[in-house]
This record gives C-alpha cells, structure tokens and sequence, in this order.
C-alpha cells in the first residue's frame, strides 16, 4: 500500500488508505487480515486514534443494505476477521479500547444509515419510535419517552404538529436520555432531526436540496 511520503500523512490520507485496504481486501476475497497501517506516523495522531480510526472505517467500507433485496448478493467470501497491530506490547490496553469505542461508534452509525435507507412507507413516526425503543431495552443507560400528538398540542408544539400533518401516520417525538456518563464527564452526543420522509414538504426545499431531504431523520 502505498502511503506518500514519510512523516507527512493526514488525518484525510490516512482513513482513505484504510479504506482502500479493506475495499481489496474484501474484493479479492480474503477472510482474515493483520493490518500494520496502524504502526504509520500520522501527523498529531497517536495509536488510540489510529486503531479506532482503522475499525471505523473497516466497518463502513463493509457496511451493505440489502434487508430488503428479494435476492442478497453478498461476497463468495466476506472479510470476517481483522487484526490491527500496535508498536508496543505497553500500548495493547490503549488498542483494545480503540476497538472497542470504534465499535460502538460504527455501530450507531450502521444504524443510523439503516433507517435512513428505509424507505418511508416501512420508516414512519412509529417505526423510529420502535427502534428507539429497542435502544432502551438493549442498553441500561439509555431510556425513551415517546411524545404523541396529544401531548405534543398540550407542550405547545405546534410547528412539529404542522409539519407531520403531512402524512397519514400520526406524529411522533423519541426523546433518548442517556445517562452513561459520570458527571465528572462531557461525552459528545449527536441529535438528529428524526424527521421521516413520509411527512412531505419537501417542494419547501430548495431545488439542490430536495434529493437530500429523506436523509434529514439522521
């Protein structure tokens, strides 16, 4: 693999040689790989960086919606395994951990394209209710109130009301509380519109838009 120049790769460089391993290695049909791209000097990244990097992007070069393909066409032989390497045996603690946070952050990000993809007449307000719901029963630190239209004219939301009155399906808010940090800390959460594409309005875009506007739920 090629990396340019030595001691001047970039944050940008660097995800995509990732990237460009893992798309080879996953045409040619390899099942298993170590990769030692994780040992490169990229310009003020450490390991911990590198590695969770590395699984990030290992998980979106893989990621494929075919849920609702009558007929899935998947690789003869998918990459199952990968090993990313550390320079030394004292940093295993820290590399363990990349690929444990790179995980989790690829996975709530598999599942946001997941309901992006959707389409609207399976993804509407209660759909991503459920899904909601299913984080809250998957996970102690996380608990949902679901606000319908009832309450949502009781709290005044009125500008919410308007636009679901686009759609057939009634409206509905996930409110996800997450309450796994202690307070001494200050994770980063990411809050999407939770808009569904089936609540219309979407000639109130502009024209560059408008191709764009199914994905705004995320």
């Amino acid at each position: 693999v090629g990396c340019g120049k030595e001691r001047e790769l970039d944050d940008k460089q660097y995800k995509q040689i990732i990237s460009k391993t893992i798309n080879t290695l996953n045409e040619t049909g390899s099942m298993e790989a170590v990769c030692f791209l994780t040992e490169q000097h990229v310009k003020g990244r450490d390991t911990y960086w590198k590695v969770r990097q590395a699984v990030e992007t290992t998980q979106d070069c893989l990621y494929t919606f075919n849920q609702l393909k009558s007929k899935k066409v998947d690789p003869r032989r998918p990459l199952r395994k990968m090993v990313f390497n550390v320079p030394t045996r004292r940093e295993l603690t820290i590399g363990e951990s990349a690929i444990e946070h790179g995980l989790a952050i690829a996975a709530g990000s598999k599942l946001c394209k997941d309901v992006a993809n959707m389409p609207p007449n399976i993804c509407n307000p209660a759909y991503l209710g459920e899904q909601a719901k299913e984080l809250e029963t998957n996970f102690d630190n996380i608990t949902v109130e679901l606000i319908g239209e009832d309450k949502m004219a009781e709290l005044g939301m009125n500008s919410y009301l308007a636009v679901g009155r686009g759609s057939d399906n009634e409206s509905v808010m996930s409110v996800i509380n997450y309450k796994g940090a202690g307070d001494d800390q200050a994770p980063i959460v990411l809050v999407g519109k939770g808009l569904t594409f089936d609540s219309g309005g979407i000639s109130l875009k502009p024209g560059e838009g408008m191709d764009e506007m199914k994905y705004d739920m995320g």
